[in-house]
């Protein structure tokens, strides 16, 4: 924490590296999870299905970030499924692994399951987004400075 505060302070100094390095670490943190929509607090999934529960109490869609039960808090009278928000990204499977396109993800040969394989790739593919947008965000110089 003290060293990304330092870099935070070389940023404001108008450090256009250290901003730049700043954004890429914040990238990477990023796409690492995904915000609940209640609490806005940072959720990392495990290989099981793609639904969450906050710690806060909500539940939400791990890939689309959709509250599911919107207005419910907990596991209370509310929390049932006439309550439930269809996002629709369950709709093949609750699990990402069953979801087309992401069952081949897996490496056998390192023990990794295919629900473990598809979370990696679908953070990775976060962690490529957020630093593309970071990347967009800063000057040539920067970026090239990194």
């Amino acid at each position: 924490v003290e060293a990304a505060q330092q870099r935070e302070r070389e940023a404001a100094q108008g450090n256009a590296v250290a901003t730049a390095q700043v954004r890429v670490e914040e990238a990477l943190l990023a796409g690492q999870a995904v915000a609940c929509p209640g609490c806005q607090g940072p959720a990392r999934k495990d290989d099981a299905c793609i639904h969450m529960d906050c710690a806060c109490g909500v539940h939400f869609c791990y890939v689309c970030g959709r509250d599911r039960y919107p207005g419910v808090v907990g596991t209370g009278p509310d929390y049932r499924a006439t309550n439930k928000r269809d996002c629709g990204c369950d709709a093949a499977s609750p699990y990402l692994h069953r979801q087309p396109g992401w069952g081949a993800f897996g490496r056998a040969e390192l023990g990794e399951s295919a629900a473990h394989g598809a979370l990696l790739e679908y953070h990775r593919r976060r962690m490529a987004w957020f630093v593309r947008v970071a990347k967009e965000s800063v000057s040539a110089e920067a970026w090239a400075g990194l």
